[in-house]
């Protein structure tokens, strides 16, 4: 694995850790995570990645019997465009046929702050994109509104109760939420600027990640989250089978509550990927069987090889690192397609 990393990794900026049962196989960064300043790092905007925590804190405030899952949205949100037949489940897994606000450059100008309910609210006024549960439609907006539901009910902020339910009781000292820094880090030195080609990109406000993509987190941070998750210990081991269990398929892939799931190269894997546009791409898989954990958090978006779309630069090294574990060749769409 080694020699693979030093032969193929010279382009890459960013940190990679794996773990085989518990054991650190490697933990290591490359590059710089302030390339202009020459600084070293080894915190990341995870992305979509960030889906999981919110998800974890849906199920949570589900098994303490603070929220139902079945419940309709409205009981906690009440927007007046928004028909009642949409559950929090339906937000969990896509199903929602709500549109990806995300996508709606012209009515939303990302560089700026928008408010939680101003986006729900004008997606909640456009016609949907289908009818609820009857197909997987991955929106951003969902997990938006979700994150709404959790301030609802728990009169905290967000980022409070993620905080306080996950970040301190794992000690993942080194996470906090980009909503809680715009990148002035507590601790800046250490927190990456995001790339595309070498060069610095500019990110969205933080209002376009709430509870979707809003995460700063590191490799340790995110292994100790991980290893928690799936022994049960933030919540009950039966709500993380039903989280993992696979909800929806779609030609895009199989997805639980918050959770991607796959089984396409003859092994369960469970994780999410994360990308943020032209600056920050991260994976998080864990294949059940062999208890392997692979983590990828870059913040140079970039191709490392021809013909690999530099979208899925992540993706493609967390594929190609388990390949080096496990000593077995996968087709190059196997590594390309979660």
């Amino acid at each position: 694995m080694k020699k693979w990393i030093k032969n193929n990794l010279d382009k890459f900026s960013g940190s990679i850790l794996v773990s085989n049962k518990d054991k650190i196989l490697i933990n290591t960064g490359f590059k710089f995570a302030d390339k202009e300043r020459d600084i070293s790092g080894t915190k990341f905007l995870i992305g979509s990645v960030s889906k999981m925590f919110t998800s974890v804190a849906i199920m949570k405030l589900y098994e303490e019997k603070a929220l139902d899952i079945n419940d309709s949205v409205n009981k906690y949100l009440n927007i007046a465009s928004l028909e009642d037949d949409i559950k929090i489940v339906n937000l969990l897994n896509h199903t929602s046929g709500l549109k990806n606000f995300v996508m709606f450059r012209k009515k939303f100008d990302l560089y700026q702050a928008n408010s939680s309910i101003y986006i729900a609210t004008k997606i909640c006024n456009m016609k949907r994109n289908f009818k609820v549960g009857k197909k997987f439609s991955y929106t951003n907006t969902g997990y938006l509104m979700l994150a709404m539901i959790i301030e609802k009910v728990t009169g905290l902020r967000f980022e409070e109760y993620i905080e306080q339910s996950i970040f301190i009781p794992l000690e993942m000292k080194d996470s906090e939420f980009i909503s809680d820094s715009e990148f002035i880090s507590k601790d800046i030195n250490n927190t990456p600027k995001g790339h595309y080609k070498g060069k610095e990109s500019k990110v969205f406000h933080s209002s376009a990640f709430f509870g979707c993509g809003d995460v700063i987190s590191t490799t340790s941070d995110l292994k100790k989250f991980m290893d928690s998750f799936i022994k049960g210990k933030i919540v009950h081991k039966n709500l993380v089978d039903e989280m993992k269990k696979v909800s929806v398929s779609s030609k895009m892939g199989n997805y639980g509550y918050g959770v991607m799931v796959s089984d396409k190269i003859g092994e369960k894997v469970i994780g999410h990927g994360g990308t943020v546009p032209n600056s920050f791409s991260a994976q998080v898989s864990y294949y059940e069987d062999r208890e392997l954990l692979i983590i990828v958090l870059c913040n140079d978006v970039r191709s490392i090889k021809r013909f690999i779309p530099s979208v899925m630069i992540s993706q493609y090294i967390e594929r190609s690192l388990y390949e080096q574990v496990v000593h077995k060749k996968l087709k190059i769409l196997d590594k390309l397609i979660f």
